[in-house]
């Protein structure tokens, strides 16, 4: 093969069985005796060349997809390049069918119902998700990917660490012929058409330079491959006051690789390579909901990857392969003013605490550090006549080091609500009220500096693939995990160990390899969460303390004064006449507010265990022709040992260094709480001379009551009724069950493409049903007639009370037929793209929707209600915010009809 150094060969078992382990993706020529026959090698999946040498007869091509029972879709970028999609990770894992986006501008994917930060992502086989939120970082230029492997069911006990999918991609690696490629995307935001929040459009042309080179040093002993990325782009934003204001954000990134591919011996390979990033942002934002400019910050995102690989085959029955791997990553933004004036966040209450007057986090701070590093080591052996069987251990470690400023001054100011006056915005301050309504004040110190964490998984695993005749597969797996969690304070918060089944079946239907069923079970053990083992840790935490204000109103009449004297004359009243943040009595801290202290937040038992899900599956797979197959799976899946958060009257209590009094979360697990996954996952594709067709679509519901998750903070410890203040919290809907926000009852990918003399025309129509969201507002549990007696409790926090059922409402169903026209030329080539073609402009995503609803918890001019007897009733016990239900910000519809163009050549 064009990807293989030199030749392998091997010798076949009694039975005629062989294996070729650890082959890199791509086109092979197999020999066998005198006969040749050709064959594709996807990543992560088994291709198949049968003979019957006697009456030398090469039985028809077996697409890998059926020839395994598990679950999987291979997209190698001569296909993706073809397509109407980016050519990206993130974008190639999302047209898979089993996956869509948790939130469409987050990076994390929820796969077959998997909670978005619980994937394992990989390139070149290391893990590339940051820490906490498990957003996918782009290490890999575009033009250097070869391929990209999902699998979404029935995965080998190879593969850990997760309970959603695994996500691999694998990068060119040169050859014995020099090649390389130059590229320039092209985009411009004038190239859109507006969605219905009217978002200004820029004629600014932004341009991405993509280069690659690869070829020998020492033909079929030394191959090098290089690559680079150049993007320099501007988008247009907009905030959210009125009116709104428009402005630029910018983004400078820098990608390079080189890598090294050496045969050392004969079948004795290593390859080494390094992949840099230098990401520079200007006129960054925290999240969509902002104000002003003022919001507006910079950012620079230093990231590496360095990988070493060896493989070996010994006596064609035995291959050692082992990859130790080191990922680098950095982030520096937020203000870069310190004072209480420059340096401080405001809040709007009234608005889903839209933000503005001063960057959030803190940019003259340390850089935050996310890193990993991993060692793996597998055995690839033949044995016997029938067994195939891999076998290895694995260590890999995640630490993080972080300063968590929240803003420069490390105080927030939640107002009352905010006037729009002659391009103004005014802050409005009311004093704050029993009900904890009005304006109050946020302290967050670091009180002890930031050190680094260590949450290490050391596991060892081994699957058997045993042929059983020409008809049966059975693979038996197992995979045993051991997580040790321990904290920035050296507090070991986890040390959890856990076995994991990997069992399936394969019958070919005909003994051809055409027509395969397949029945599998697997359980998937995810690691311990940096943000919940991480959530006591003193050393580099935040403190949240909430303090009432108690002055005068400020613009609560008539907007006249300033914003810069607003905070000031709110911290000189909260100083001189309460006591500032030194004054800690229950007069001067806000009611039912925050009053966390790390190292007095939460605590641990040792008897936390890392979650984990079973999953049924069944399939059903056929080719079609020579050209083509369809499969469909359906998956079942649910979730076990939640992390939840437990108060009760056996838990402890205990007093801060700083004189506050404050109950203690234990962090357990929970089986009281419920994910359920159900889905039916179908592919097909057709690729007959000059067509290219396919259909990728999932049906699936995802049900339960486990909020276990933040778009900004990664995996929470949900809020289970039972043993979260249970006195308190044994109303029907604190955590009712209904539809999770990853549940997508449609997702379909349909194309046909057709290759014309030097142009190909594809045309994709996609279809996306509605996300869910609630009526769900926080509630005040110590207020209402009839509320029981607080058993000794320091303070009982506000309740959620789902006033729909969880997920009643959905968003509008997306349509979108996208055009990809490629023109070749010799080495020449030209792509452009029209995504959207008719504009359709669904109002889609739930979480940039209005969704804030107030309550007597959040004003006095509510009642407040009895949640278990009580029906709250509209305008007397609850009111919807005047935006709810609709667009906080242009992405919340679904992408305008866009155009994006392409132009370089191969060589």
């Amino acid at each position: 093969s064009d990807a293989l150094q030199g030749m392998r060969t091997t010798t076949t078992s009694d039975t005629g069985a062989y294996n070729f382990a650890t082959l890199p993706p791509g086109e092979y020529r197999v020999v066998i005796g005198q006969t040749t026959h050709s064959a594709e090698v996807r990543l992560a999946q088994t291709s198949r060349v049968d003979l019957d040498l006697e009456s030398i007869t090469v039985t028809a091509d077996v697409p890998p997809v059926l020839d395994s029972p598990t679950i999987t879709d291979s997209l190698p970028l001569h296909q993706i390049e073809r397509l109407p999609i980016q050519r990206n990770q993130l974008a190639t894992a999302q047209f898979a069918p089993g996956v869509n986006p948790w939130t469409l501008a987050n990076g994390s994917l929820q796969i077959s119902g998997g909670p978005s930060y619980d994937n394992l992502v990989l390139v070149n086989g290391v893990v590339v998700t940051e820490n906490v939120r498990g957003q996918m970082r782009p290490m890999y230029v575009e033009d250097a990917i070869q391929e990209t492997t999902v699998l979404t069911g029935a995965i080998s006990a190879e593969y850990g660490r997760f309970s959603g999918g695994v996500v691999s991609t694998i990068t060119k690696s040169g050859g014995n012929v020099l090649s390389g490629s130059l590229r320039d995307s092209l985009s411009s935001p004038a190239w859109s058409a507006q969605t219905p929040a009217g978002e200004a459009r820029e004629h600014t042309l932004n341009h991405v330079w993509e280069a690659t080179l690869g070829g020998f040093v020492v033909r079929d002993r030394l191959w090098f491959f290089t690559a680079g990325r150049w993007a320099k782009n501007d988008t247009a934003r907009q905030t959210i006051s009125t009116p709104a204001v428009s402005y630029t954000e910018g983004n400078d990134q820098k990608r390079y690789e080189g890598k090294l591919t050496a045969t050392i011996a004969p079948n004795q390979n290593v390859a080494a390579s390094y992949f840099g990033i230098d990401t520079k942002g200007t006129n960054v934002r925290f999240n969509n909901n902002i104000y002003d400019l003022a919001s507006l910050t910079t950012r620079d995102d230093p990231e590496s990857l360095v990988v070493a690989h060896y493989d070996g085959s010994f006596g064609g029955k035995l291959v050692l392969e082992g990859n130790i791997s080191q990922r680098k990553f950095a982030d520096r933004t937020g203000s870069f003013s310190t004072d209480l004036v420059g340096g401080t966040l405001l809040l709007d209450r009234s608005n889903s605490n839209a933000r503005f007057n001063s960057p959030t986090l803190c940019g003259v701070c340390d850089a935050e550090r996310r890193n990993n590093d991993d060692l793996l080591l597998k055995a690839y052996a033949l044995l016997g006549q029938r067994h195939n069987v891999v076998a290895g251990v694995d260590r890999f470690t995640e630490r993080r080091y972080a300063n968590n400023h929240q803003s420069g001054s490390d105080f927030s100011l939640f107002v009352s609500r905010v006037v729009f006056a002659n391009g103004q915005v005014y802050p409005v301050v009311t004093p704050s009220n029993q009900q904890g309504g009005g304006t109050f004040i946020r302290w967050n110190p670091v009180l002890v500096a930031a050190r680094q964490d260590a949450l290490r998984t050391d596991s060892a695993f081994v699957n058997d693939v045993v042929n059983l005749g020409t008809r049966w597969t059975i693979s038996a797996g197992l995979r045993w995990d051991r997580n040790h969690a321990a904290d920035a304070d050296g507090v070991v918060t986890s040390n959890d160990r856990k076995l994991a089944p990997r069992l399936s079946a394969q019958f070919d239907l005909r003994g051809d390899g055409r027509q395969q069923v397949s029945l599998s079970y697997a359980e998937y053990a995810s690691r311990i969460a940096d943000s919940i083992a991480s959530s006591n840790q003193a050393a580099g935490n935040a403190a949240a303390i909430d303090f009432a204000y108690r002055g005068p109103a400020i613009n609560d009449q008539t907007p006249t004064v300033p914003m810069a004297d607003v905070i000031k004359n709110v911290f000189d009243f909260f100083n001189s006449k309460q006591g500032g943040t030194d004054n800690r009595a229950a007069t001067n801290l806000r009611a039912n507010g925050s009053r966390t202290i790390p190292g007095y937040s939460t605590y641990f038992d040792g008897t936390l265990a890392s979650p984990y899900v079973r999953e049924i599956a069944a399939g059903y797979g056929a080719s079609i022709g020579g050209h083509g197959y369809v499969r469909g799976d359906v998956i079942r899946r649910d979730w076990r040992d939640f992390y939840a958060a437990s108060v009760t009257t056996s838990t402890r209590r205990v007093n801060t260094p700083l004189g506050i009094p404050v109950d203690l979360s234990l962090i357990r697990n929970s089986n009281d709480m419920k994910r359920a996954y159900r889905g039916l996952q179908l592919q097909a594709h057709w690729t007959p001379p000059r067509v290219d067709a396919g259909v990728h679509y999932t049906l699936s519901t995802l049900r339960g009551n486990d909020d276990g998750e933040s778009g900004t903070t990664g995996a929470v410890a949900n809020v289970d009724p039972s043993l979260f203040y249970p006195e308190f919290f044994a109303y029907d809907r604190a955590a009712p069950i209904g539809y999770l926000q990853g549940d997508q009852r449609h997702r379909l990918r349909a194309w046909l493409g057709y290759d014309f003399p030097w142009l190909t025309v594809t045309v994709m129509q996609s279809f996306d049903s509605g996300l869910p969201y609630s009526i769900a507002g926080p509630i005040n549990l110590t207020r209402y007639a009839g509320a029981p007696a607080n058993p000794g409790y320091n303070s009982i926090p506000n309740g959620l009370y789902y006033i729909s059922g969880r997920g009643a409402l959905r968003t509008e169903d997306a349509y979108s037929t996208d055009l990809a026209l490629r023109y070749t030329r010799g080495r020449f080539f030209a792509q452009g793209d029209v995504l959207n073609i008719f504009n359709n402009d669904a109002l889609f995503d739930p979480l940039r929707i209005g969704t804030t609803v107030t309550t007597a918890a959040t004003s006095t001019t509510l009642q407040p209600f009895d949640p278990r007897t009580q029906t709250p009733v509209a305008g007397t016990h609850y009111q919807l915010a005047a935006n709810f239900g609709q667009a906080l910000n242009d992405l919340a519809y679904q992408r305008p009809r866009t155009v994006r163009v392409s132009v370089g050549a191969r060589f």
